[in-house]
């Protein structure tokens, strides 16, 4: 029974299960690397450079958009949970 006046500290544990977006993350970079690595290599203005930073540009792009809507989702679990982000956790 609480005491009036009295505060009361509440514990929530919460686990997010990154499993699958931190394997596309993983295999993202690793393919913007060898991309990176593969333009060092080719002549500026050729085709296969132009095509090169292409996909390079598309995988940044997916890397973003991952990392985006991971955000908005952990945002919204903090909302819908009233959790107050503090430097301790």
């Amino acid at each position: 029974m609480a005491v009036s006046g009295s505060t009361e500290n509440v514990q929530t544990v919460l686990t997010i299960d990154t499993s699958k977006s931190a394997s596309s993350m993983k295999e993202l970079r690793e393919q913007v690397k060898a991309l990176k690595d593969q333009l060092v290599g080719l002549d500026q203005g050729t085709q296969e450079y132009s095509d090169t930073l292409v996909q390079l540009g598309e995988k940044m792009h997916q890397m973003k958009e991952i990392n985006e809507a991971f955000a908005e989702k952990v945002n919204t679990i903090f909302e819908r949970t009233d959790i107050a982000v503090t430097d301790s956790l």
